[in-house]
């Protein structure tokens, strides 16, 4: 079946991927690297790993698997592009010619539970990729929070400046009220 790491595809990333069997990624590798860059390291290696598991099928027509993700390190918001592969290109099948064989497949659902280790755990790809998010969306919380204490205006100041202005515009008033036409 699938097991080591394509790095053709990430030349950036190639001595954390070279040879490595995708499912000992070590802590190490995941801990030693900044958040956006783990992000990056998450989408290349899932795409390595699903392109992997892909080569190891055939498509509806009997061809080999060809890559679903491409990797382009030149590009800063379009790290992986998706191969615009009509459906009967997807190497589904693990025997050429056999339709309704859906083992490879079956296969890239299994990625989801494959074991990597990370922070000195043992955790799914999936857990993995949730905790990420986690982090992400707590720091983000954070951000907002920071930014909000630093620009925040109080209530107390405002209803100040409110009561200033209504008497500023109170005695105007009386004084134009006041003076001859």
């Amino acid at each position: 079946m699938f097991d080591r790491c394509s790095t053709t595809a990430a030349p950036a990333y190639s001595a954390i991927l070279a040879s490595t069997p995708c499912s000992a990624i070590t802590a190490l590798t995941w801990s030693s690297i900044s958040l956006s860059s783990s992000w990056r390291f998450c989408a290349i290696a899932v795409g390595l790993l699903l392109n992997d598991v892909l080569a190891t099928g055939f498509d509806l027509n009997g061809n080999p698997g060809q890559p679903l993700f491409v990797y382009d390190p030149t590009s800063t918001i379009a790290l992986l592009r998706i191969e615009p592969l009509a459906a009967e290109q997807l190497a589904f099948s693990s025997a050429a010619g056999e339709t309704g064989n859906n083992e490879v497949l079956l296969d890239l659902l299994g990625l989801k539970s494959q074991t990597i280790t990370l922070g000195g755990s043992q955790v799914t790809l999936n857990d993995a990729y949730a905790g990420l998010l986690g982090t992400v969306a707590s720091d983000s919380r954070q951000n907002q929070a920071d930014f909000k204490s630093a620009t925040a205006v109080t209530l107390d100041e405002e209803v100040v400046n409110l009561m200033t202005y209504q008497q500023t515009f109170a005695q105007r008033a009386s004084m134009q009220a006041s003076a001859p036409v």
